[in-house]
C-alpha cells in the first residue's frame, strides 16, 4: 500500500485545482500499482468524488452536439460525457412572459460578454459555461470584440490605438472562455465562440446589421432608443458628471447596432431555434425591444435572459418544475 498513499494525496491536490476527475484516473493507469490495488483505489476515489461533487441529470439525448471529453456516468450530456463541476445557483429572469414561454422549449443559449466587463472574471465564466451546458443543448458565446473600438474612440482614443486595444483584449476574452469551455470538456472550444469577425461572414448576422442600420436612419423612435442605451454604456465609463457629446453617442451607438442581430434572432444566426440571448443586466433598450414596442422587433422563438448570481435572500427551493437544478426562477418586473 505504499505505492498508493502519494496518489492520495494527488488525489487531493486534483480537487483543490478542480481538475478532471477522469483524467485524473486516466494518469494513474500508467502508475506502477498492481491490478488488484488499482480497481480498489480506483473505485474508492469514484465514491469519494460522488460524495463531494454534485452530477449533473441526463439531459435529451437526441438535441446534444456538443463535443465533451470523459467517462464516469452520471455526467452525461447526450451520448456525450463530460466533466462535472459542482452546480452553481443562478437566478434566472426572463424580460418579457413571451420570453418566460420559451423557457420550456429552447434548445439553444447565447451568452453575451463584453470585453472590457470585469464581471467576466475566469470563475465566473467557467460556472457560466457549465450552466449553459447543462441546460441547452446548443450553446455560444458572443464576444463583440473589435466593435469595442467604437466605444474606445468616442472616449478619445485614436482609432488605430483603439483597434489594436480592441483585438487584444478579445483575444484575451476568447481565450478566458476557451479555458473555461476545455476544463469542461469541450473539445473544440473555439467554436462556441462568435467573435465579429465569424459573424461578419455569416450571412443571416449581415442582413440582420443592415435592417438594425437602415431602422436607426429611418425610425427616429428606434434611433432615440438606441442612442439612449449607448449613453447608459458610456455613462459608466466616463468621469462622473460628465454627460457625452452627441459625437461620441454618434459614434458609440456603432456598437450598440453590431450586437442588435444577436438579440434579434442569436437562434437564426446560430442556426439553433428557439434561443435565449443571456446577459447579466436588464437594459431599458431591450426590455422595449422584447415587448415589441420599437418599431423593429426580435423574431419569434428568440428570448432573453438575466442570468447571474442567486442573491443570498433568493428561496432555496422551487415548486416542483418551476425551475431547473441549479437555476432560482425569478419574477417579470
Amino acid at each position: 500500500m505504499s505505492s498508493v498513499k502519494p496518489l492520495v494525496g494527488a488525489f487531493a491536490r486534483s480537487m483543490a485545482q478542480r481538475v478532471p476527475f477522469a483524467g485524473f484516473l486516466a494518469r494513474i493507469n500508467h502508475r506502477s500499482l498492481s491490478r488488484e490495488h488499482s480497481a480498489l483505489f480506483e473505485s474508492d476515489l469514484r465514491r469519494w468524488h460522488n460524495r463531494t461533487a454534485v452530477l449533473n441529470p441526463p439531459a435529451d439525448r437526441h438535441h446534444s452536439t456538443h463535443r465533451f471529453s470523459g467517462r464516469w456516468p452520471g455526467c452525461v450530456r447526450g451520448d456525450r460525457p463530460y466533466h462535472c463541476l459542482k452546480v452553481h445557483m443562478f437566478e434566472i429572469e426572463p424580460l418579457t412572459e413571451r420570453c418566460r414561454g420559451l423557457l420550456p422549449t429552447a434548445v439553444h443559449v447565447c451568452v453575451g460578454v463584453s470585453p472590457f466587463n470585469s464581471y467576466f472574471n475566469g470563475p465566473r465564466l467557467l460556472r457560466l459555461a457549465e450552466w449553459a451546458l447543462r441546460r441547452f443543448p446548443h450553446v455560444h458565446f458572443f464576444v463583440p470584440d473589435t466593435a469595442a473600438a467604437y466605444t474606445l474612440e468616442a472616449l478619445g482614443y485614436a482609432p488605430s490605438r483603439a483597434r489594436h486595444k480592441a483585438q487584444r483584449q478579445g483575444r484575451y476574452v476568447h481565450n478566458k472562455i476557451c479555458t473555461a469551455l476545455r476544463e469542461l470538456g469541450v473539445r473544440e472550444p473555439e467554436s462556441l465562440v462568435l467573435g465579429m469577425d465569424r459573424l461578419h461572414d455569416t450571412p443571416r448576422y449581415t442582413r440582420l446589421l443592415d435592417e438594425a442600420h437602415l431602422r436607426f436612419r429611418r425610425d427616429e423612435d428606434f434611433r432615440a432608443a438606441c442612442l439612449d442605451a449607448s449613453h447608459w454604456v458610456l455613462d459608466q465609463k466616463l468621469p462622473p458628471g460628465t454627460a457625452p457629446t452627441e459625437e461620441q453617442l454618434r459614434g458609440a451607438v456603432r456598437y450598440f447596432l453590431a450586437e442588435l442581430p444577436l438579440f434579434a434572432d442569436a437562434g437564426g444566426i446560430a442556426g439553433h431555434r428557439p434561443s435565449f440571448f443571456v446577459y447579466h443586466h436588464r437594459v431599458a433598450f431591450l426590455e422595449r425591444f422584447f415587448r415589441h414596442e420599437l418599431g423593429w422587433q426580435p423574431v419569434d422563438g428568440q428570448g432573453f435572459l438575466v442570468v447571474r448570481d442567486r442573491t443570498p435572500d433568493a428561496p432555496e427551493e422551487q415548486p416542483a418544475g418551476a425551475a431547473l437544478a441549479g437555476e432560482v426562477a425569478r419574477g417579470i418586473g
